[in-house]
């Protein structure tokens, strides 16, 4: 099928990162920011997000932790964000999460939330509104396909 003839390809706008889990976040910053180049467009620091935004951040990921440090980095068109989990009490919901997401922009969230469940993808949770930052009032969301492979949608 052509992507232009697509349902579900026509709500998606187009990705807004990269998502991936890691271990030390100091070791990340090394090999993507000193080693491959990306710039740091945004960082939470070492005292990681406050703790409304962390009880967020573990529904949607379904990853239980304590504290959760992010960091976005970008180079040439690519955004990647790094998400650190502290304190990480086990996650039963998905033993086999490896870490990675993709991030879309889309045109109706509403539409594109219901279209994915359509086709099979499972809600990790139910959608939550972003309350304050960059993306303050948008709709966010990760769905899981049949392999365990996430897509995050953000959008209003």
């Amino acid at each position: 099928m052509h992507p232009t003839n697509n349902k579900v390809g026509d709500l998606f706008k187009g990705i807004h990162h990269f998502g991936i889990i890691v271990s030390n976040m100091g070791n990340a910053l090394k090999l993507y920011r000193d080693t491959l180049g990306f710039a740091v467009e945004r960082d939470t620091g070492e005292e990681g997000l406050d703790s409304h935004y962390v009880s967020l951040v573990c529904k949607l990921t379904g990853v239980n932790a304590q504290k959760v440090r992010i960091v976005y980095l970008q180079r040439y068109e690519v955004r990647i964000e790094l998400l650190q989990f502290i304190g990480i009490v086990e996650n039963k919901r998905d033993r086999n999460y490896q870490g990675c997401h993709i991030a879309t922009n889309v045109k109706n969230f509403t539409a594109a939330y219901e279209e994915l469940r359509r086709i099979g993808l499972i809600p990790i949770s139910k959608p939550q509104t972003i309350p304050s930052g960059p993306n303050t009032g948008k709709r966010v969301v990760y769905l899981k396909d049949e392999d365990g492979s996430r897509i995050e949608l953000i959008g209003r």
